[in-house]
């Protein structure tokens, strides 16, 4: 039996993100084990990104020239450049803690498709998260895609995610990873440092996300109820 780790490919969607890029690759580029590839797509910038991003990680493959049509799709554009048998994604705002890639390889099995670790609020001076936010610190949150590692076979059999979801797309993917039958695997580590401050995606769309995430949990009903499909 071979005793080679899988290999493992970091997906960063960043946009205008010259400002959080330099620690968010720093984060991605320390673990140990190593990432084998990293992909940062440039969702059509206007300040230093791409320059960052050859700057900070000469290995990396920078994909540039598109104009802004959202995260969900730069994802789409990273995992189509990449191997690698297993998917990571970080946004270009949020980090890796240390270790982080060893807790997840570690649960690896060949059962194992969808890997995922605990999440840690990192709250920034001038940002006030609503109580309900602040309960996720420390907790398991599986359909945060930047707290796990999932198999590239499963992303493709579930098409990835839903390029027409700006918010909620995660949760999305999430719910057909389960109705497919699939569980996944939890790890007690943090595996994301998840940081809020003003003026970020996460914290500028947090009045959507309930909105949009039972939108989700909607949609997976309506193929619930379509004939053939398993319950």
């Amino acid at each position: 039996m071979s005793s080679a780790r899988p290999a493992v490919a970091a997906v960063v969607p960043a946009l205008d993100a010259a400002l959080f890029l330099g620690a968010t690759l720093r984060s991605i580029v320390g673990q140990a084990p190593p990432v084998q590839e990293i992909v940062v797509v440039d969702d059509g910038s206007t300040d230093d990104t791409a320059v960052l991003a050859r700057t900070m990680c000469p290995a990396a493959t920078v994909l540039t020239g598109h104009r802004r049509e959202g995260a969900t799709l730069a994802r789409a554009r990273g995992v189509a450049a990449t191997t690698a048998e297993w998917l990571a994604f970080c946004d270009h705002d949020d980090t890796w803690p240390p270790g982080r890639l060893a807790a997840l390889l570690a649960a690896a099995t060949p059962q194992a498709s969808w890997i995922a670790g605990r999440v840690h609020l990192v709250v920034e001076p001038g940002y006030r998260p609503p109580a309900s936010m602040l309960r996720a610190d420390g907790t398991h949150v599986p359909y945060l895609i930047g707290a796990s590692l999932i198999r590239r076979s499963v992303w493709d059999d579930l098409g990835g995610m839903e390029p027409f979801r700006t918010v909620g797309d995660d949760v999305d993917l999430y719910l057909r990873f389960r109705e497919s039958g699939r569980q996944p695997a939890l790890v007690d580590a943090v595996t994301l440092h998840l940081h809020l401050r003003p003026g970020t995606t996460t914290s500028n769309q947090l009045d959507q996300v309930a909105t949009l995430t039972f939108d989700a949990m909607r949609a997976a009903a309506r193929r619930r109820r379509q004939p053939g499909a398993s319950l």
